[in-house]
């Protein structure tokens, strides 16, 4: 395991490197908001802007990229401990701590997916089916676009309601353990080996969680993107977002499910 060394004097704060830092121009207040694989990090420590730099907790971008952060107090240190590095994805694009650092200038942004543009690769005939390629549909759509789906949030909920031909291994908090990091490359694989794209998106509620847990996937070389603004406001639109999408849900017997607004 490399160690990296950080010392620091006061509050403990770090520059940012993989990550945007910006304020959201629909809110009126000043205060900084971290953004990481397009989900706003919660922080218990505001980010300062001072002297034309930005300053963030380095706790909570180091854990959020799957790094760990211990306080040495013997040398008056902050020790990031941490191991991995990117890899080829699909399209040669190259997948560096859950970041698609593909050629062009669009950054951070080619790390995520909107809902429309998921839902479009899953419904090619656009007949509102999603992903009717699977028994007992009328195999409009083409699998070679889709990406393997992911639905991190509880199982619960998965089981309930979720996207059309989306898979759940675990919640987002289990799904960095090793166990369930091998599930998916093996899901993965057989997606592949189907005819289907080699890359992974993966929603929870808000896309907040899932945005944690792309940065965590991403150090293990997997190519993987976060769908914007989560199931509950981008897919579903039952919670307040602009361009909601309420597109088509099903339960875990592949029953369609209405949306409940």
């Amino acid at each position: 395991m490399k160690k990296t060394k950080v010392f620091l004097a006061g509050v403990i704060v770090a520059g940012a490197v993989l990550f945007s830092t910006v304020a959201y121009p629909s809110i009126a207040d000043s205060t900084i908001r971290i953004i990481m694989n397009g989900s706003v990090i919660p922080s218990d420590v505001s980010p300062l802007l001072t002297q034309g730099r930005t300053l963030v907790p380095i706790r909570v971008i180091s854990e959020g990229l799957g790094a760990k952060v211990q306080w040495d107090q013997k040398n008056n240190a902050v020790v990031v401990t941490g191991e991995g590095k990117g890899s080829q994805g699909d399209g040669g694009s190259s997948y560096l701590k859950g970041e698609n650092f593909a050629q062009g200038d669009k950054g951070i942004s080619n790390n995520m997916i909107s809902a429309r543009d998921l839902k479009n690769l899953l419904d090619d005939d656009a007949d509102n089916d999603i992903a009717d390629y699977r028994s007992g549909h009328n195999g409009g759509d083409s699998v070679k676009n889709d990406p393997l789906v992911v639905d991190v949030r509880g199982e619960a909920e998965y089981l309930a309601t979720h996207i059309p031909s989306a898979t759940w291994i675990a919640a987002a908090p289990e799904m960095g353990d090793q166990e369930n990091i091998n599930q998916l490359k093996k899901l993965l694989k057989e997606h592949v080996a189907l005819g289907g794209k080699n890359e992974i998106v993966l929603y929870c509620y808000t896309g907040n969680q899932s945005g944690l847990l792309a940065g965590v996937l991403g150090v293990q070389g997997l190519p993987v993107k976060n769908m914007m603004y989560g199931f509950d406001i981008a897919w579903q639109g039952t919670k307040t977002a602009d361009r909601a999408i309420k597109a088509p849900m099903e339960n875990s017997g592949g029953e369609k499910v209405e949306c409940k607004t």
